[in-house]
């Protein structure tokens, strides 16, 4: 057999060349299926742009196209089938049509590259899923009638999410959104467009790693739960039943106004204390008299801070229980029916108010609250609708910085305290003036102009630091009931008929430059004699500097840590048919006093007399204990001492520091750990929080010297309620602080 040489030697190269096809072939199959192996298994693979590799011959029901072209822009038909899959995969673009593809039909799409061009769906079980990575980019609208859109990926075109469909977001969405029907958005990652539209009660779920930042005004429809961060760059309107609600820490931002209508309810709430707080911050709040049902509600451990007014215009109700900071001014403005009351400050919360505050309506202060207003507090007379007045109940505080005009009733209940450190005009309408009781304190730096009435009982004290003028209407009076104290350091005038000056009980109404044995200064008085006045006998007392048959030097109590008991130490500088004393203690409240001692005295001397009583039962729970010494003649008159204080820990207790003693002058001030375990050196701040709303940071470097510190800077502060915020590691903890001079 003749064997050619070259022949088998070509042969041989055609074989070579041919496994080396196959090989590499082999090899790009590998590559490509790597290339989209996120696609999972494909029944049809479109993998170029070309012609025959568009329309799917064999297409059935449930099968999963896959494309890999780089580029692809040519339709694909989809022959009518359901429960497709189509999958773009990593590195591929698809901008063509979807032929013959029924909306109703069940489809699930996932972009692992790049999808482009507008589409539909139309069935519950629907989908549209952007991974990391992908994108849905360059022209169309995405539109889900019924199904879901998830985003990890990047989506640049509008969307809009109808019938109670669903879109979540954990990536970036710049396209613009629109929800109707019941739609609900959950956003974890950011979303960043021009426009929201909102529409039939909708659902938006903004969880805290979300951003949502919307470039023009919104209007608000159903339910917005935020606990991440949106932000409005024009006005944010809340209305038609809508209920907005900024949870944990949560902030809310809008450039401009937020506007409440129609029902619509904005509220923050911080249930578990988290920082930071819940926040809003906005230009204005308007209550707008459009509508009805909308309210504000902000609750503990939360912040509201405006740039410039709340405006209440309707009968729509505020509740602050957290935190309303108004740089600008609070406008309560409007005669709607219904409730008066239209501010309601409770549970510690705090409103400051920097300029002016005007209102024609009822605003309410409970358990601790506190308001102050930075300029003028103005009421304003509208008899139409009754209880408009401004009430303080149980230890609430409110702190005018200049004058104070009232057309209606500031009433003080609960050991309340009110500061007004300008002018006090008290006009002549129906129901204005001023009533306190149980205990509560009233402080006038100006002058006061009297054509109301001014009724101090039940241990109730005012100070009026400079003239008080009552006059000849009919309902000018002062009238003081139940151990009522009235001092005017300055002169009280009276005109000649139509005004009344009342003292009852055991009452006092001195005008003189202090009280007790330190004033020697008398102002000028109308006698007691006058047409209008009634003055109860001993121990009433209406009149200049008084003389008292006991005659203090000093009245003090020390808490005495090692043996859990209350030293009380006073002496008198003579005696003049003095009995005995009787002393009387109260806790945490000056409303409620029980004797628990009694102490003879001298009956009659011109020497210094000293005097001691150890209180041996101090209550197990602790907290601020009151005393004060009932001093009763021969003939069963008596007068009361200052009142002096003392803290005492509780055996058991919840909190882990403790702050005294309280109230205080500034000095001495003492923070103290009641409970060891709860601190483990980390760094403590404090931060003080005035009456105005004003801020003082602390930094501590001793542990021993925070007392002093707080102590230092409340000395040279005017008088009024104060919270002291202590913050260590993780922790803080808040407490009341009185500042009286």
């Amino acid at each position: 057999m003749n064997f050619d040489f070259n022949t088998i030697k070509n042969a041989f190269r055609i074989k070579v060349k041919k496994i080396l096809y196959i090989f590499v072939l082999f090899i790009a199959i590998i590559v490509d299926q790597k290339s989209y192996a996120q696609c999972g298994t494909c029944d049809v693979t479109i993998f170029n742009n070309g012609a025959g590799n568009d329309t799917p011959t064999s297409l059935a029901d449930g099968q999963t196209i896959c494309i890999t072209a780089a580029n692809r822009n040519r339709s694909i038909n989809l022959r009518n089938r359901n429960n497709l899959t189509i999958c773009v995969a990593p590195g591929a673009n698809f901008s063509g049509a979807l032929q013959n593809y029924n909306s109703n039909n069940r489809i699930t799409i996932n972009v692992f590259g790049t999808y482009e061009g507008g589409l539909t769906l139309n069935n519950l079980n629907s989908e549209f899923n952007v991974f990391a990575g992908g994108s849905y980019d360059d022209a169309g609208t995405l539109r889900v009638d019924r199904g879901s859109i998830n985003n990890a990926g990047t989506i640049r075109r509008p969307i809009d999410i109808r019938n109670g469909s669903t879109y979540f977001n954990s990536g970036t969405s710049t396209g613009n959104i629109t929800l109707r029907n019941n739609a609900v958005l959950t956003n974890e990652g950011t979303i960043d467009i021009n426009n929201l539209t909102i529409q039939n009660n909708p659902t938006i779920f903004n969880r805290p790693t979300g951003i949502i930042d919307v470039n023009s005004t919104v209007t608000f429809r159903g339910t917005i739960l935020n606990e991440g961060n949106i932000i409005i760059d024009g006005s944010a309107n809340i209305q038609n039943g809508a209920n907005f609600s900024v949870l944990n820490s949560g902030r809310f931002e809008v450039d401009d106004n937020i506007n409440l209508r129609s029902g619509g309810t904005l509220v923050t709430s911080n249930p578990f204390n988290q920082s930071p707080v819940a926040i809003i911050i906005a230009r204005d709040i308007n209550l707008q008299n459009s509508g009805s049902g909308h309210s504000l509600s902000i609750s503990e451990n939360t912040l509201v801070d405006l740039s410039r007014d709340l405006i209440i215009n309707g009968p729509y109700p505020v509740f602050v229980n957290g935190e309303l900071s108004i740089e600008r001014n609070l406008n309560i403005n409007n005669s709607g029916g219904g409730d008066p009351t239209r501010l309601t400050i409770s549970g510690s919360g705090q409103v400051s108010v920097s300029r002016d505050l005007t209102s024609n309506r009822r605003i309410e202060l409970n358990d601790n609250a506190s308001l102050s207003v930075g300029r003028d507090l103005i009421t304003t007379n509208n008899s139409s609708t009754a209880n408009n007045n401004i009430t303080l109940n149980d230890n609430s505080s409110l702190t005018v910085s200049r004058n104070t005009t009232i057309n209606r009733p500031i009433i003080a209940n609960g050991t309340s305290s009110v500061i007004l450190n300008g002018d006090l005009d008290i006009r002549n309408v129906g129901g204005s003036g001023l009533n306190f009781n149980n205990s509560s304190f009233l402080s006038v730096g100006g002058e006061t102009d009297v054509r109301g009435p001014i009724i101090f009982s039940d241990n109730s004290i005012a100070d009026f630091l400079d003239d008080v003028n009552l006059f000849n209407v009919g309902s000018s009076r002062i009238e003081l009931y139940d151990n009522a104290d009235i001092l005017i350091t300055a002169d009280l005038t009276a005109q000649s008929f139509g005004s009344t000056v009342i003292v009852r009980d055991n009452s006092q109404f001195v005008i003189c430059d202090a009280r007790g044995p330190s004033g020697s200064i008398e102002g000028a008085f109308p006698p007691s004699s006058r047409w209008g006045s009634s003055i109860d006998p001993s121990p009433a007392y209406y009149g200049g500097c008084r003389i008292l048959p006991v005659e203090f030097l000093s009245f003090q109590s020390t808490y005495q840590v090692a043996k859990r008991t209350g030293l009380l130490e006073w002496s008198t500088a003579k005696e003049w048919e003095s009995s005995h004393f009787e002393i009387e203690r109260a806790v945490n409240s000056v409303d409620s006093w029980a004797k628990i001692g009694e102490l003879q005295g001298k009956g009659f001397a011109d020497t210094p007399t000293s005097y001691t009583f150890e209180d041996m039962n101090l209550p197990i729970q602790g907290g601020n204990i009151f005393y004060r010494l009932k001093q009763v003649d021969f003939d069963g008159t008596y007068t009361y001492s200052k009142t002096t204080a003392i803290q005492v820990e509780g055996l058991k207790g919840n909190k882990s520091w403790r702050v005294y003693p309280n109230p205080t002058s500034g000095y001495p001030f003492q923070i103290g750990l009641l409970d060891p375990s709860s601190y483990r050196d980390e760094p403590i701040s404090l931060r003080i929080i005035s009456p105005t709303g004003l801020y003082h940071f602390i930094q501590v470097n001793d542990l021993r010297s925070m007392g002093s510190q707080v102590g230092d800077w409340l000395s040279n502060q005017p008088s009024g309620l104060y919270t002291l915020e202590i913050i260590w590691g993780e922790n803080r903890e808040y407490h009341k602080v009185i500042l009286r001079r």
